[in-house]
């Protein structure tokens, strides 16, 4: 958290959080909501580069190796009657 961050009781933030949101947006400054004078969340202006970069899938591509075949038949024997 940065000394110029606006900080904000969540019951203000509850009462203005429509204007509070244009206001981040325009400004492109985050606002930190606060719990009995503790911060509990960060509103961040919305960026579309930032969704962008956060896809899920194909997210681990290329994290996994593979070193034998994984759908051959092993040579251990299964007691499924457990």
């Amino acid at each position: 958290m940065t000394m110029n961050q606006q900080m904000i009781p969540a019951g203000q933030f509850k009462a203005q959080c429509l204007g509070l949101m244009e206001q981040i947006q325009e400004t492109q400054q985050p606002i930190v909501v606060t719990k009995r004078g503790v911060p509990m969340v960060t509103i961040i202006p919305y960026k579309k580069e930032m969704v962008s970069k956060c896809k899920i899938f194909g997210a681990l591509k290329g994290t996994i190796t593979i070193h034998q075949d994984i759908v051959a038949p092993i040579d251990e024997l299964w007691d499924v009657d457990n």
